[in-house]
């Protein structure tokens, strides 16, 4: 376990790192070797998600704008982590995560012709009609995340764990739009939808 923590220490310290050594040694064990992400360990697919986003969401998580919530039990792992990255390696990081073909998440159960209805009204406008993201609007790609994932995350929005702060500008937005969608059996629909594109 030490041994492999200096390890991760030594490649993070070094500049000349290439994006693929930082990934393998600081983020395969629980995003998957591919970016694939794991459920079993709730975390996130990266692979093909958009550069701006994660670039984004990695400087939030080392400035603390992220992960900070004593309620968010996965995402306060991720300070620790990011904190050693300079910030070319964090840009370097997220462009080549961004260029790992993504692959589609495992359908979520759910109505999707309901999902549909209220995704297009909701979530639609921001994240695009299938879910692609928008990098225009700063949203992200989320037919690669699972359903799990997605749940979770806004039910974090939804009651305070993500996007309250004020150096999150993007977080917060969510977190406001999150206020107008409370009906669990809706939610589910709309992520069986996203899941199915």
């Amino acid at each position: 376990m030490f041994g492999a923590l200096f390890c991760i220490a030594n490649i993070v310290g070094a500049a000349a790192a290439e994006p693929a050594e930082i990934y393998a040694a600081q983020c395969t064990v629980c995003h998957g070797p591919q970016g694939e992400g794991l459920d079993a360990l709730n975390s996130p697919a990266l692979a093909g998600q958009s550069a701006a986003y994660l670039q984004r969401q990695l400087v939030n998580f080392q400035t603390g704008s992220r992960g900070t919530h004593k309620d968010d039990l996965f995402g306060r792992q991720m300070p620790p982590i990011v904190k050693g990255l300079e910030q070319t390696q964090i840009a370097d990081l997220a462009n080549y995560l961004a260029g790992i073909e993504a692959r589609q998440a495992t359908p979520a159960e759910g109505d999707v012709k309901n999902g549909e209805k209220y995704y297009q009204s909701y979530c639609g406008s921001c994240h695009g009609p299938a879910a692609e993201g928008n990098d225009l609007l700063n949203s992200p790609n989320l037919k690669i995340l699972s359903g799990a994932y997605q749940s979770r995350q806004y039910q974090h929005f939804l009651s305070g764990v993500r996007g309250v702060h004020k150096e999150d500008k993007f977080g917060r937005q969510m977190a406001m739009i999150s206020n107008g969608l409370k009906d669990d059996k809706t939610l589910k629909d709309i992520i069986a939808y996203i899941t199915s594109r």
